[in-house]
């Protein structure tokens, strides 16, 4: 099994626990070439903020899931987003590592 990195909130309820491998995007351009390079469907996005316009295309195009590093459960109620504390090392962010998501029901209210 897996270290755990961080722990956080399931946006919503699945009986899915995906596995893929972690891929931190910091800009636009990033999403973008992930997306141009085709393995996009190969990774766990790990992301600042989960906001619509900077993942929109990841989203649409079939990303395994999305985990931000801020915002909270409320924030992104109809969207596939985990949130976790920062899960920042002091050498970065896990980029290109392994990862499967746990699932840890989150019921509204309930923080």
């Amino acid at each position: 099994m897996a270290d755990v990195l961080a722990e956080g909130y399931n946006v919503f309820d699945t009986s899915k626990s995906p596995s893929g491998t972690v891929k931190y995007l910091s800009s636009p351009s990033d999403v973008i070439q992930l997306i141009q390079s085709g393995k996009l469907k190969e990774h766990i996005l790990l992301v600042r903020g989960g906001t619509t316009t900077f993942l929109a295309p990841a989203l649409s195009m079939g990303a395994i899931g999305v985990i931000t590093m801020s915002g909270a459960p409320e924030s992104h109620p109809r969207h596939p987003l985990a949130r976790v504390p920062d899960p920042l090392r002091h050498d970065g962010p896990p980029d290109e590592q392994r990862l499967a998501l746990r699932r840890r029901l989150h019921r509204r209210g309930s923080l």
